[in-house]
């Protein structure tokens, strides 16, 4: 089995598309710059051993994603984090896998179905990893799309027998303690920070977290403070898009002692957003924008350190699961990073699932005498991520106080070119001006209504456009598609055979 690779510059910096090609034992790559490769392995991302090694496809705590050459085996590797994906696109003739939704779609040729309800597929991680859509229709009939959402669950393609083969794996490591929990975190992370300055890497990786004055990044900054991380994004008490006041963060920065980068509430540039807008139904974090940017203009690769489902790990209400195996997301943040955070050029490193499938031992450990400290009552109460900020010097009055949100749920984009774009694509559909101002009008109503307890809960939004007609869907499917048909004008690499483009 042989990997042939080629870098190309017009790619996302950490994107990544591959074709089997069976009757010559190959697999033939095309990547982004940013992308490391050797003889048997393709991979974007960091784990806590050698680099040198490449053996990403054994650690269970893997972030990014990767194709490793095992014998006569083609190992697909996703994150660990249900912040990411895999997409497997399969013909009659061609396999092709990627760790972008829109190269997949580009190199085979396809597109979204306008027709289609893409609200399972955007939402699969609320499912659980047990139990998530992999399938995800597309306008070609010939062209079958599946997403692998989960490290565990690794892709095997034996080009012998040219059939999937998939794997599963479980890594409970029964903590009994916060301090037990606690060591192994910073073990582990001072193992992938090791991972990330590694001389054997073609880029040079700079690392960063981002703090909000919720639970979760302030104990990931924390986290990143004792690891010799000295810079975060912070906000800085300004005024949204929508006019609402967003919280302050520098205070963290400031008892931690690190660089506080701040984050701006700002229209984002046209193309950002519109490649935002692709990484799932819904959901945006366009407060991200200064950091999606100098992440962008950086000469290094990036690395930010978050605490995407801090809020199921950490929190004493969490319900224990049945099966450990199972992990279940509360919300879609950190996948809406998934595509532009390969053009931007970061890993995701996301703290809290470097041992997610301990979540009942977690709870347990939060609920327990020892955590009795950092045990504030009422529904938002997080001991775990309480304790790592304020042993760290983080006050206890300037975190997990209430519980504010920075994904931002719109109808039409921010951008002014952007959505007049959009607006005419909507016209072009027969949901003109008229249309628009009656579904704002529903819009309204349901929002005024959703708190009154004697109100029948119908949503007439969803009575005017259900399913795959929600303006949600509408606004997915255009901008995906529209990204797709810019990368394929310039990037005709993408077009079949790739055996014509990588040597």
């Amino acid at each position: 089995m042989e990997l042939k690779t080629s870098t190309i510059n017009t790619l996302p910096r950490l994107g990544w598309v591959a074709e089997l090609i069976p009757e010559r034992n190959e697999v033939l790559a095309l990547h982004g710059t940013g992308v490391e490769t050797g003889d048997r392995y393709l991979v974007e991302g960091c784990w806590p051993e050698d680099f040198l090694g490449a053996n990403f496809h054994k650690s269970d705590c893997f972030f990014g994603s990767g194709l490793r050459i095992l014998d006569n085996d083609v190992l697909a590797v996703p994150s660990r984090s249900l912040t990411d994906r895999l997409i497997i696109g399969k013909s009659p003739n061609r396999t092709i896998i990627s760790n972008s939704l829109l190269l997949t779609l580009a190199a085979t040729g396809s597109r979204l179905n306008e027709t289609s309800d893409y609200r399972p597929f955007g939402h699969a991680s609320l499912a659980g990893v047990n139990k998530y859509q992999r399938g995800l229709p597309n306008a070609n009939p010939d062209i079958n799309l599946e997403q692998i959402i989960y490290w565990p669950e690794s892709l095997s393609f034996n080009m012998t027998h040219r059939s999937p083969n998939q794997s599963k794996q479980t890594c409970v490591r029964g903590f009994s303690n916060f301090r037990e929990y606690e060591r192994a975190l910073l073990d582990t992370l001072a193992a992938i920070r090791d991972n990330c300055a590694s001389p054997a890497r073609s880029n040079r990786v700079s690392e960063w977290s981002t703090a909000s004055t919720g639970y979760d990044s302030p104990a990931v900054t924390a986290l990143a403070k004792k690891c010799g991380i000295s810079q975060v994004y912070v906000t800085c008490g300004d005024r949204t898009i929508d006019g609402k006041y967003l919280e302050d963060s520098r205070s963290i920065a400031d008892s931690l002692g690190m660089q506080g980068l701040p984050l701006t509430p700002r229209i984002p540039p046209a193309e950002m957003e519109r490649l935002s807008l692709t990484g799932v139904y819904d959901g945006r974090e366009m407060i991200f924008t200064d950091m999606l940017e100098q992440a962008a203009q950086s000469p290094t690769i990036g690395c930010l350190w978050s605490g995407y489902h801090g809020d199921k790990l950490w929190d004493r209400a969490t319900q224990r699961y049945e099966y450990s195996s199972e992990i279940l997301r509360g919300d879609t943040s950190g996948l809406n990073l998934s595509e532009i955070r390969l053009q931007s050029g970061f890993f995701n490193l996301v703290i809290p699932f470097i041992f997610a499938p301990d979540v009942n031992n977690l709870v347990a450990i939060a609920n327990s005498p020892e955590m009795e400290n950092w045990q504030i009552g009422g529904p938002y109460d997080r001991p775990i991520p309480r304790r790592i900020a304020e042993t760290s010097g983080v006050p206890r009055d300037a975190f997990g106080q209430r519980k504010e949100v920075v994904m931002e749920y719109y109808t039409y984009p921010r951008n002014p070119a952007l959505r007049n774009e959009y607006l005419q694509y909507l016209d072009s559909i027969g949901f003109n001006r008229l249309s628009r101002l009656l579904y704002v009008a529903a819009e309204h109503c349901d929002y005024r209504t959703q708190e009154l307890p004697f109100i029948s809960r119908v949503s007439l939004r969803e009575a005017m456009r259900p399913g795959a007609l929600s303006l949600d869907n509408s606004l997915y499917v255009w901008a995906v598609n529209t990204c797709v048909e810019r990368l394929q004008r310039i990037m005709p690499q993408l077009k079949a055979p790739f055996k014509e483009s990588v040597t």
